[in-house]
């Protein structure tokens, strides 16, 4: 009996090669077949996994089965590849591998925001380093970067693998198989877009969009589309005919050019409109005071709970993000490359100074590269401000932004414009902290923390509008606030648990200190600058004068369709052919960091540095060389420094938190 099972212990694996043999012939013979399995079975868990729910899945496989396919027939088609390689055993392992972790990744990604996973996301991924770990342990970061050296290893095996065990590449049958894929999914696409039962849907409609449509087909369509539609009948022909419609302005000079003060408060919302939830007090009491008093209505945005950039990309410009692709964002494309008709451009004929106000870091979403490319004269971001104080979240205190506009105000003798974005209310929202002054119940039951934290920080950023206004009161010059919320926040609720309005609007308000008329309209993001203009008989652009000439007219969205499409993808035919706006000579911050003297203790190896206006960001430099640097004042650094000679050159850098150096001081020549 011992011998038997010794004798079927030593049989297994021959039998497990055996069958590791017999499936590998398989395998060499009808690799379509499995290819379609792994397609069908692949789909599905991605979208279990997109909808985190396998009822979702399957009920979305039952009730739009062609879309399914369709989903599926793609995967089948970036698999082709191993069809003409020996190595089918990699490229069947590895290709379905990428699809299975971009599901992955958009799982994680809609657990933090409402916007799925998609291609602009590989754009943006510098610009969200320096906030990972708002959002990640340092646990989880070790624990995702295992996982990846965890994938690459075992691509390393498939390879090796496939390389000891070559496969028969069967020219005929994968050829065919290939080019029929390819001729099905895009004549199918074509039926069924020309039906309506698929569509690209809006930036701001893009959690819908992968619900409707699967996230493979989605995905896939944000990585080919981009930018905006080349309208069908386009000309210079059909451009003029749309600007001939706008009436020549009318030669006058306004009455006055006030400052423009734009404040862009993130996630400003007052969730007790949200049925069930209820606070000890008003949550904007400013806000609501003055909506009383002020210019104001609802402010229709293309993006909910996330998407800051494309809010503030519809009110500098003037154009709807909703022409553009799925998913983008022209701050990480179009906008890298070329200038565009924007507010800035816009006054500069009337002797306006343009800033740009961020307590976060100057390179998130590029706006140190963006900027410039839409007129703006100055910014001021994190790196270049004092007085910092840091809330429970790890967000800078929207506070300190009443200080830099002051600076810029102060900074020019003429007008100014200032577009201030606010950071404080962001998430990720801690799951537990010190008790909040305003208590905020659901249903009659006490709030989540994170809920609650949320509400207490949208009462402190009514307390900064508050603290702005007053500030602004006292000023002797002419000045116009504009404040609204740049998106719904990010919260798992929609239309139907709102008491009023959409998750795709906010609020705004008008406020000035020379008696503006009030006008309540409501607006969408790219409408507001013309109607600011236009309340102070100012005339602006192409784009800001079919805001206010032709918004009544039917054809109005395909005509602004039309001009953005000429005017950043086009021949210009707005503008006559030539291009009429380049790139501004930005500086970074209102104030010249400067160093007056330096001292070197030998014995303590270090070297202090004197001037004015350093922050925490500044960064001592020796001959090139970064120096661990203390931040003591704004007139004084100390930096460790194991040797300087007399004649070393001395500057300080502002240096974000990802290591870019964004601007240099003056040179100091060590005595």
């Amino acid at each position: 009996m011992q011998g038997a099972e010794t004798k079927e212990r030593e049989l297994l694996p021959s039998q497990e090669r055996s069958l590791r043999k017999r499936f590998s012939r398989w395998f060499d013979l009808h690799p379509i077949i499995l290819s379609v399995v792994i397609a069908i079975l692949l789909t599905l868990i991605i979208e279990i996994l997109s909808r985190r729910s396998f009822g979702g899945a399957f009920a979305f496989l039952a009730k739009k089965p062609h879309i399914f396919l369709l989903n599926a027939l793609i995967i089948m088609l970036t698999m082709t590849p191993g069809l003409f390689t020996t190595r089918k055993t990699f490229f069947f392992f590895v290709i379905p591998l990428l699809w299975f972790i971009f599901g992955c990744v958009n799982f994680i990604l809609v657990g933090f925001r409402p916007m799925p996973f998609s291609a602009i996301d590989f754009l943006i991924i510098r610009s969200v380093r320096s906030i990972v770990l708002v959002y990640l342990s340092v646990p989880e970061l070790i624990l995702i970067c295992a996982g990846f050296v965890a994938l690459i290893t075992l691509c390393v095996i498939f390879w090796q693998h496939s390389t000891r065990n070559p496969k028969k590449i069967h020219l005929r049958r994968a050829l065919p198989f290939a080019l029929s894929l390819a001729v099905i999914i895009g004549v199918s696409s074509f039926i069924l877009e020309d039906a309506d039962a698929l569509g690209s849907d809006t930036v701001g409609l893009m959690p819908k969009a992968y619900d409707e449509y699967g996230f493979v087909y989605c995905f896939s369509y944000s990585i080919f589309d981009w930018g905006v539609d080349r309208p069908e009948d386009y000309s210079e022909e059909s451009i003029k005919k749309i600007t001939k419609k706008l009436s020549p302005p009318a030669e006058s000079t306004p009455e006055t050019t006030p400052n423009i003060i734009f404040i862009q408060l993130e996630s400003f919302y007052d969730i007790t409109n949200i049925a069930g939830i209820e606070a000890s007090e008003e949550l904007m009491p400013n806000f609501r005071a003055l909506q009383k008093e002020c210019s104001t209505g609802a402010f229709a945005v293309n993006t909910v709970g996330a998407g800051t950039a494309n809010t503030e990309f519809e009110t500098i410009t003037g154009m709807d993000l909703s022409d553009f692709s799925m998913g983008e964002y022209p701050y990480r494309t179009v906008l890298h490359d070329t200038t565009c008709e924007s507010a800035c451009y816009d006054l500069a004929p009337y002797g306006y100074t343009s800033h740009a106000i961020h307590n976060n870091t100057a390179t998130f979403y590029d706006r140190n590269v963006v900027f410039p490319m839409l007129g703006f004269d100055s910014f001021t971001s994190v790196e270049y401000m004092n007085d910092i104080e840091y809330i429970e979240s790890g967000w800078v205190d929207d506070s300190v932004l009443v200080g830099s506009i002051a600076d810029c105000l102060a900074s020019t003798e003429g007008s100014d414009f200032i577009y201030t974005i606010s950071v404080q209310p962001h998430g990720e929202w801690p799951e537990e902290g010190d008790e909040l002054p305003i208590k905020l119940t659901v249903d009659g039951e006490e709030a989540p923390y994170p809920l609650a934290y949320f509400a207490n920080q949208i009462w402190e950023c009514d307390e900064f509008l508050g603290e702005l206004i007053a500030a602004l009161e006292q000023l002797e010059e002419d000045t116009v606030l504009v404040a609204y919320g740049d998106h719904f926040p990010d919260l798992d609720y929609k239309d139907e648990d709102l008491l009023s309005g959409t998750v795709y609007a906010t609020e705004y308000i008008i406020w000035s200190n020379f008696g503006l008329e009030k006008q309540d309209r409501d607006l969408r993001a790219y409408q507001l600058y013309a109607f600011i203009m236009d309340s102070l008989g100012m005339h602006g652009g192409i784009l800001s004068q079919a805001h206010v000439q032709l918004s009544d007219n039917s054809d109005y969205p395909a005509y602004l369709s039309a001009i953005e499409y000429d005017m950043l993808y086009g021949k210009k035919y707005s503008w006559n052919g030539e291009h009429p706006y380049e790139p501004s000579e930005m500086r970074l911050g209102v104030k010249d960091i400067a160093i007056a003297s330096a001292e070197y203790d030998a014995e303590n190896s270090l070297l202090t540095v004197y001037g004015e206006n350093f922050t925490p960001w500044s960064v001592v430099r020796i001959d090139g060389r970064r120096l661990d640097t203390e931040f003591i004042d704004a007139n004084t650094l100390a930096a460790s420094c194991r040797s300087a000679e007399s004649g070393s050159v001395i500057d300080a850098a502002q240096i974000t938190d990802d290591s870019l150096v964004l601007s240099s001081s003056n040179e100091y020549v060590l005595p």
